[in-house]
């Protein structure tokens, strides 16, 4: 049963490690991060599952992780003493991916040589997690695709369909950064109005809002968050919305990248 669900942004400048001093300003964001941990470990979740927008990406169809262990490090920080090495629950992999395709939903389960890789938009949330989750954690690394967004609004209705029939706790991540040019003035400032647009209906428990978005400013507020959100709404739509409570936790744009941190208090009304 779905336990635990949030939406982070995965900037790699807020691990010490890397950032150094400048990890101090996204201080806003550290801290929120650290009342989602808390939660998570509330939870007591076994199975993580993250939509990653750095994942491996197809154009026409949604992918999900289908190896027995994904590995992941941050040697493209300079960093490759960071690592993390986690088993990948196939279980729910298949699941995901067999309701999906009775859905028509154009979905593959891949499979990469030796261990699946854990991009930087999953290892971030899960280096954070690392103390709040147990060792024996299984994840799922699921990458959207560009199509339409009523394809991304089903998919997160099949992975939730998938997730009610696991007999266990499992929580999902939605990962993404909103607008990566909050500095830049052209076009009104494109990037603040996208992203006030998304906070606003996230901070008004209206999460079918962000439908409303306009492509145009999707497109040109550069984010990386959009389709992780219409998942979101489709697996609220699927759990019920009116049993879902979105809370902003945390906004930011320290780097002019926008960090946004919410929290989907799930009402339970499923039985183990």
């Amino acid at each position: 049963m779905l336990t635990f669900a949030a939406f982070l942004p995965h900037p790699p400048i807020m691990v010490p490690q890397i950032g150094g001093a400048n990890s101090a300003k996204c201080q806003e964001t550290g801290k929120a991060f650290d009342t989602i941990c808390q939660i998570a470990e509330k939870s007591e979740i076994e199975t993580l599952v993250i939509i990653s927008p750095h994942t491996s990406i197809h154009p026409n169809e949604m992918t999900v992780s289908f190896n027995n262990f994904a590995c992941g490090d941050f040697s493209a920080f300079d960093k490759a003493d960071i690592k993390i090495r986690k088993e990948i629950d196939v279980d729910l992999a298949e699941n995901i991916y067999k309701i999906s395709k009775k859905m028509s939903i154009p979905t593959r389960l891949l499979e990469q040589d030796n261990c699946y890789n854990i991009d930087h938009a999953s290892m971030v949330p899960l280096l954070f997690l690392e103390d709040h989750v147990p060792p024996s954690l299984k994840i799922v690394i699921i990458g959207f695709s560009l199509l339409e967004r009523q394809s991304h609004l089903d998919f997160g209705k099949a992975i939730y369909k998938a997730i009610k029939k696991i007999g266990y706790n499992v929580g999902i991540i939605f990962s993404g950064d909103m607008s990566h040019k909050i500095f830049e003035e052209g076009s009104e400032f494109v990037g603040q109005k996208f992203d006030k647009e998304i906070l606003s209906a996230i901070k008004e428990n209206r999460l079918a809002k962000i439908l409303e978005t306009n492509e145009y400013l999707q497109e040109e507020a550069g984010e990386c968050g959009y389709r992780s959100l219409l998942i979101a709404l489709g697996l609220s739509q699927e759990y019920g919305l009116d049993k879902i409570r979105s809370k902003v936790l945390s906004y930011e744009a320290p780097f002019g990248v926008g960090y946004m941190v919410a929290n989907f208090e799930l009402k339970q009304t499923e039985t183990p």
